[in-house]
């Protein structure tokens, strides 16, 4: 919300996990990974956009549920869309 990306958030998060499923290992050889095979709408990220789109996942959000031990993250809040 409010956040601009220059570029495909969504796709870095994709391929990220993709990699993480079948190989895991960090961003750089996720980058390496990725150039193997033809993932759609992939072509033009670089590292720097996995390390954004990691960090981003891993925000901190102001809402914190009562009683909860650890900070809500952004990806606690696209988990519970799911």
């Amino acid at each position: 919300e409010g956040r601009q990306f220059g570029f495909a958030v969504e796709r870095a998060v994709f391929v990220a996990t993709l990699h993480r499923l079948f190989v895991s290992g960090s961003d750089r050889a996720c980058l390496d990974w990725m150039e193997s095979y033809a993932i759609d709408g992939s072509e033009d990220l670089a590292l720097h956009h996995f390390y954004r789109a990691m960090a981003w996942l891993g925000e901190e959000i102001e809402e914190k549920a009562e009683g909860a031990l650890a900070p809500r993250c952004v990806k606690d809040v696209i988990e519970e869309k799911l």
